[in-house]
């Protein structure tokens, strides 16, 4: 569900447990009006994406940003991370909208507050399962779905995408003939094939093995040593 406060007196509405969760294996939950406080004077958000909790049990609520011309005239938008602790307070916020993507997703915070950045691989299991599952529920409804970023741009993550069923993918005009290039040398039924294949890996070092190794002669030939020397 999408939530969009027509004024900074009503930035959204959280849920908490039901006290009926205890006794069912089943979370039960009810709504809390008041949480979280009114957010500073003049602050508005578009639709929230995500909500994580970190090790110290604060609320990192992601904002996509997109107000309307009309609420850019009158309101100020909200940074694309706002953070509140268990009573609702808002205690800290980031994201400069001159730098981030115009419509945020997703965000991730590991309960332990480890630095996992450097940890993010494009090919751990967990996240092409993600992606697959979004391109299966949106087509189910007749939604587009597309992609952009690194990974869109990413000549090895082209034939998984594809076989995904991604829609479009968006990248820097720069690599645009390479994926041109690798799209074209694909075929798509062995694609799948080798997706169905990949999918039941275990870690993201054996899904870029597995896909280094079907695409290392069409790799050498675009001369990306660059890739094939970093997964081997």
């Amino acid at each position: 569900m999408s939530l969009r406060p027509s004024s900074s007196a009503s930035p959204a509405v959280a849920a908490k447990p039901h006290p009926a969760a205890t006794r069912s294996a089943t979370p039960q939950f009810e709504l809390e009006p008041s949480w979280p406080k009114p957010l500073p004077e003049g602050w508005i958000t578009g639709q929230l994406a995500c909500v994580c909790v970190d090790h110290s049990d604060h609320v990192l609520i992601v904002n996509r940003g997109d107000i309307t011309e009309e609420e850019k005239e009158t309101c100020r938008r909200a940074p694309a991370v706002m953070i509140f602790d268990l009573e609702g307070n808002l205690i800290g916020s980031w994201g400069d909208w001159e730098v981030l993507p115009s419509t945020p997703h997703s965000c991730a915070v590991d309960r332990d507050n480890n630095a996992v950045a450097p940890l993010y691989q494009q090919f751990d299991p967990a996240v092409l399962h993600t992606i697959k599952h979004i391109i299966d529920a949106g087509h189910k409804r007749n939604v587009w779905v597309g992609m952009c970023g690194e990974m869109a741009g990413d000549p090895l993550c082209t034939s998984v995408l594809l076989a995904m069923g991604i829609d479009e993918l968006s990248l820097n005009a720069g690599g645009i003939p390479m994926i041109k290039k690798v799209i074209r040398s694909l075929s798509m039924d062995q694609a799948k094939t080798d997706l169905r294949k990949l999918m039941k890996l275990d870690t993201a070092a054996q899904v870029r093995e597995f896909i280094l190794k079907k695409m290392k002669p069409l790799l050498e030939e675009l001369d990306h040593r660059l890739f094939i020397a970093a997964g081997g």
